[in-house]
């Protein structure tokens, strides 16, 4: 893969191997521009930071995407000591990735499933093939996505 579609277009240009680099670990300050390229389009792109959290200054090229996440109440930040923290070298697990989209792409109202309850979690996986989504979590019974 050379990048990543989702209806309105690309959503990633690749990564440091040359490609997709589906072995690779999504950290959480790429989720921020995934997700809200994702619910926004290719084209857009948040306003500038301001300095919300302590570990992503806002000259940081990711601040403006996670700022803008906090913006809509999709995310409040890791919880680590001395926050407000994001932790956006953190990687983003593949049972964490469908909460971070749903909950990007239906709102902050939205309650996602709880990523440790496996029937909760598949119910997630479902409703993201059905927004087209389904090469994000292509079926992987090791890793616990099923077919």
């Amino acid at each position: 893969y050379t990048s990543m579609h989702f209806r309105r277009g690309p959503l990633t240009a690749g990564g440091s191997c040359g490609g997709y680099c589906p072995e690779g670990a999504t950290l959480r300050k790429q989720m921020a521009v995934f997700v809200l390229k994702a619910r926004e389009g290719p084209s857009f792109t948040p306003p500038p930071a301001v300095g919300v959290f302590n570990d992503v200054p806002a000259s940081d090229p990711f601040a403006r995407w996670i700022e803008e996440l906090f913006r809509r109440g999709v995310v409040a930040g890791c919880g680590t000591a001395g926050g407000p923290n994001y932790c956006p070298d953190e990687p983003v697990l593949r049972r964490q990735m469908p909460v971070f989209l749903l909950k990007t792409l239906e709102g902050s109202a939205y309650v996602p499933p709880d990523p440790k309850n496996d029937k909760q979690l598949n119910y997630a996986l479902d409703l993201l093939r059905g927004l087209q989504v389904n090469s994000a979590f292509p079926p992987d019974p090791a890793a616990g996505i099923p077919n």
